[in-house]
């Protein structure tokens, strides 16, 4: 219990002392999780009827944005600039897939400049933490490095799509997104037990 006390009034002055980049960064990532909301609702109601594709698939294609909002704010909340940095970079290849996505080259160039004004409590290099953006940047090419075509008829009508989503493509990305996260959420919590173990107390 005191020790719980002691961690509440730690925080309490650190969430004041936070600068202005810091909240500017918050509102990107809440941005390109957003953003990513968007992505897969509007993949969702684009899908032809009878088509091959339906939610999963849609997830699938948000997935890789969700992955890097989700790293961003891992980053801001846990103090570890370093996940920002990989978020950043990871948004760079997921901005340039269509005219819809641009807008994440903001975000991107925002959690970036976050992240090198930002230093680790621990001394640690923030580019230590840049290769968490591997498989976000993975689960996005993983939709899209193979063609995948299909046609399908329905009792109105049929189609054809030159690629879509397969179900082994969507769990690949999901596996690779959970992962990355996963990775990031174990190294905010070993950190928190640091700083708790140093502010531990003798009764």
């Amino acid at each position: 219990m005191r020790n719980d006390v002691l961690m509440m009034i730690a925080d309490r002055p650190a969430l004041r002392r936070h600068p202005p980049i810091w909240r500017v960064a918050c509102a990107s990532a809440v941005f390109v999780v957003i953003g990513a909301i968007g992505i897969t609702i509007l993949r969702y109601v684009g899908q032809p009827d009878g088509g091959p594709e339906g939610t999963l698939s849609a997830l699938a294609v948000g997935a890789p944005l969700y992955g890097a909002g989700l790293l961003a704010m891992l980053g801001l909340v846990g103090n570890k600039p370093g996940y920002c940095l990989a978020a950043a970079v990871a948004l760079l290849p997921m901005s340039v897939i269509s005219i819809a996505t641009t807008p994440l080259e903001i975000a991107a160039f925002v959690l970036l400049v976050y992240a090198l004004r930002s230093v680790e409590p621990s001394g640690r290099l923030i580019i230590a933490d840049a290769p968490l953006a591997g498989p976000l940047v993975a689960a996005l090419f993983v939709l899209t490095i193979r063609k995948d075509p299909a046609a399908w008829h329905t009792a109105n009508g049929s189609g054809s799509a030159s690629d879509v989503i397969t179900t082994s493509e969507a769990l690949c990305s999901f596996t690779l997104v959970g992962s990355a996260l996963l990775v990031a959420w174990l190294g905010v919590r070993r950190s928190g037990q640091a700083v708790q173990s140093r502010m531990t107390l003798p009764d």
